[in-house]
């Protein structure tokens, strides 16, 4: 077998999200308290910082993808569908365009 050989391997993680996604809470909600926000942001950004030390990039982040465990962002907000996530080699650049197209950049489209 090669060095440069590629696995790839697919886990499906299944769990109750009882506060359904975070696109939800937005349209249900007139405004979001500066509390809420500032938490379900401490998660996010924590469960990226959890990713990229393992040199993983989710490549779609999107509020779908960002899942309410209960009725309060206290309850846990966790990043879901990792479709397009990519694991990134030192050295290596991303040069193809991905994610949802709503959600990207506006050079990016």
């Amino acid at each position: 077998m090669e060095n440069n050989a590629i696995f790839r391997h697919t886990l499906y993680l299944i769990c109750s999200a009882g506060g359904g996604d975070l696109q939800r809470l937005l349209d249900d909600a007139v405004s979001l308290p500066e509390c809420d926000v500032r938490n379900i942001l401490q998660q996010v950004l924590r469960g990226l910082a959890f990713l990229h030390t393992r040199t993983i990039a989710h490549l779609d982040i999107k509020p779908q993808n960002l899942v309410m465990m209960g009725d309060t962002p206290e309850a846990g907000v966790k990043l879901v569908d990792f479709g397009l996530s990519r694991v990134i080699t030192p050295g290596t650049e991303l040069t193809d365009i991905m994610g949802t197209p709503d959600y990207m950049g506006k050079l990016r489209k």
